[in-house]
């Protein structure tokens, strides 16, 4: 969060390059299964895509912190997330 507050317009711009990217490689991965053709490349390109996409679920948890950092301050958006994403944060905070 760190970041965030330093430069918010250049953390969204990588977030956005990011989320971009990974939208523009899930046809790729499924296009170079189909060409590989077998079923391992079928269950790999499928773990691929899967990771992908969790790791976009995962940057969408970490927008959502930036921004309500911007609305209610760092260490309420910190205990916010913290108490709300229990299975991807580190540290759970009291209840």
């Amino acid at each position: 969060m760190l970041a965030y507050t330093s430069a918010p317009a250049l953390v969204t711009l990588t977030y956005a390059v990011f989320a971009l990217g990974a939208v523009l490689l899930f046809p790729a991965f499924v296009a170079l299964a189909r060409w590989a053709g077998g079923g391992l490349a079928f269950w790999g390109a499928t773990l691929l895509v899967a990771g992908l996409l969790a790791r976009l679920y995962f940057a969408g948890a970490d927008q959502t912190a930036f921004q309500l950092t911007e609305v209610i301050g760092r260490d309420q958006a910190t205990y916010a997330i913290m108490k709300e994403y229990v299975d991807i944060s580190l540290v759970t905070g009291p209840d």
